[in-house]
């Protein structure tokens, strides 16, 4: 991923219930420096509403680079959403135990 200061490698969860296009940890936001976009509001897996400010990041996986925006969570994990997987194929073959996005 990467952002106006750096750029950086990270190891993310593929989550199909988020329909969004990314969400990462606030101290790679800040570490990225990343452009603030607006904010939304986004109804969590209870059900609670809860307004979220959107920030400019860009993810690199392969040889394409794609821009989205992102929310940000106090978790440490980060996920990829519905939003960033539609422009891939996503594969799962639990025999294998393998995920692959082409």
């Amino acid at each position: 991923i990467y952002g106006s200061r750096t750029r950086m490698d990270v190891e993310a969860l593929i989550d199909t219930g988020f329909d969004g296009f990314l969400c990462l940890p606030v101290s790679f936001a800040i570490a990225l420096g990343l452009e603030l976009q607006g904010e939304i509001t986004v109804e969590l897996a209870d059900g609670t509403l809860k307004r979220e400010l959107l920030f400019r990041v860009g993810v690199a996986l392969g040889k394409r680079r794609v821009k989205g925006v992102t929310i940000l969570t106090q978790a440490e994990d980060t996920l990829i959403g519905g939003s960033f997987l539609t422009r891939y194929a996503l594969h799962i073959d639990y025999r294998k135990k393998t995920v692959t996005i082409e």
